[in-house]
């Protein structure tokens, strides 16, 4: 039986902390089935086909069984195709449907890497104090406005809202 040393565990959880970051990395950048499951994958890759069409028309004197000189028009069609493939972009949607996926790997590597967690934690205080000050800048503004209009304004943010922002939001005027 072998007997690991401080050192050659530190190796060892290094060592698999880094295969769980490259497989989760991996996992969330390579076009696989999972990338679709997740919605890192686009749509398959379109294509494109155009045709072209060039005339060309020139005049050529022909000599009839007559002896005379005839001229006609001598016309040539020519008739390409070309596919091409195009990569589809990402709509807005689907780049905002990512940041949730992408932050919970962060928070996953931030277990491995603790200044990268520091470093998030610092980032949710700034966003939570951002959000803070949109929300009550929204209420001075709606206090600011005549009743009637400020009733409209809460009752369309209340229709845009749904239940989790509602909770948010009240959380968010207690502070």
């Amino acid at each position: 039986m072998v007997k690991m040393n401080r050192k050659g565990e530190v190796v060892t959880i290094t060592v698999i902390a880094l295969a769980l970051m490259a497989g989760a990395i991996g996992l969330f950048f390579a076009q696989t089935k999972y990338a679709k499951v997740l919605g890192l994958s686009s749509d398959a890759q379109k294509t494109k086909q155009v045709t072209t069409t060039t005339q060309e028309c020139k005049p050529i004197m022909v000599t009839g069984q007559d002896g005379k000189t005839y001229y006609l028009q001598a016309t040539t069609t020519k008739t390409s195709t070309l596919d091409t493939s195009e990569e589809p972009q990402m709509t807005m949607v689907q780049k905002l449907l990512l940041l949730p996926k992408m932050w919970i790997l962060l928070m996953v590597l931030g277990i491995f890497f603790p200044p990268l967690s520091i470093f998030m934690g610092y980032l949710n205080g700034k966003l939570k104090t951002a959000a803070t000050q949109i929300v009550n800048g929204v209420e001075k503004g709606l206090s600011k406005l005549p009743a009637s209009e400020a009733d409209t304004m809460k009752t369309e943010l209340s229709k845009a809202y749904d239940t989790k922002t509602k909770k948010l939001v009240t959380n968010l005027k207690q502070k």
